[in-house]
């Protein structure tokens, strides 16, 4: 693990008053810091993103045509993150749209038609395992406490998170077109106050949130210097969700911080070996 990245985080792990799991690595390339990683955590909306990996691979596979479009029925309709279930009238959503609505605002009854037009809970559930996101699994529908409260929860790894993104970032076995839609949406996140919070305007960003009483989540693709890369910060267990939103604060400027350090002793290097 990188040695400054190690002194600088888990001195923030170790006063949080919860569990953590932290992952940081560039894409493409090894491990920075990595702490708890390969622990389950519930994972509240990032479970999205298995969904998000998903859409795409049934565009590019031809499975799904991201235009088909249907009536929202009232039973869809769950509160929680979004907007669907503030609007008038039923809407009538192409699956592209309940893919932004479920990432851009991280829409719950998007999410769940999106599970749906996909092929359903049980055949998504193994579908992540066939993708290698070993860890990581989806029980229930978004916005079902009840389901949730039987213990039947969406669980993650941060090691499964970071393994979706870096897919994504790589656009591995997607055509392009694809993976710059998947990432646009990332791009286009609109829930902003935890990794990107304290990193200067205009820093570009691809990521998702997930909170739940206790819980507090972010994780994205920071684009930053010459290599881009990625950031997983998973809690739960909090006795209060502002130290873990001030967590992933830190932590995101931390490692914006690191990139920076790296990218001035690489133009050095390179400056010195070429006067």
């Amino acid at each position: 693990m990188d040695q400054h990245l190690v002194a600088e985080l888990e001195p923030l792990i170790n006063v949080l008053p919860g569990r953590a799991a932290l992952l940081v690595k560039q894409v493409g390339a090894d491990v920075l810091f990595t702490h708890n990683a390969d622990e389950p955590f519930s994972s509240a909306s990032l479970i999205k993103l298995p969904l998000l990996w998903e859409y795409g691979c049934q565009i590019a596979s031809g499975q799904l045509d991201p235009r088909r479009a249907c009536i929202v029925p009232l039973e869809a309709i769950v509160g929680g993150r979004g907007i669907i279930h503030l609007l008038a009238e039923q809407p009538r959503l192409r699956c592209q749209d309940m893919a932004a609505l479920m990432i851009v605002v991280s829409d719950n009854s998007a999410a769940n038609l999106l599970i749906d037009a996909l092929g359903g809970l049980r055949e998504l559930d193994a579908s992540m395992k066939r993708r290698g996101f070993e860890q990581s699994r989806l029980r229930r529908y978004l916005g079902d406490e009840s389901a949730r409260q039987r213990g039947q929860d969406n669980v993650m790894t941060a090691a499964d998170v970071a393994l979706v993104l870096e897919r994504i970032a790589l656009g591995e076995g997607l055509p392009p077109d694809v993976t710059d839609h998947l990432l646009s949406l990332l791009m286009g996140q609109q829930l902003c106050a935890k990794l990107p919070a304290n990193l200067p305007l205009n820093t570009t960003i691809a990521h998702k949130t997930g909170e739940l009483p206790g819980i507090e989540h972010d994780a994205g693709i920071l684009y930053h210097g010459p290599a881009a890369t990625i950031v997983v910060v998973m809690t739960s267990d909090l006795d209060s969700n502002v130290a873990g939103r001030e967590l992933c604060r830190q932590v995101g400027r931390i490692v914006y911080d690191w990139v920076d350090i790296h990218r001035e002793q690489r133009q050095h290097r390179h400056s010195t070996a070429t006067t």
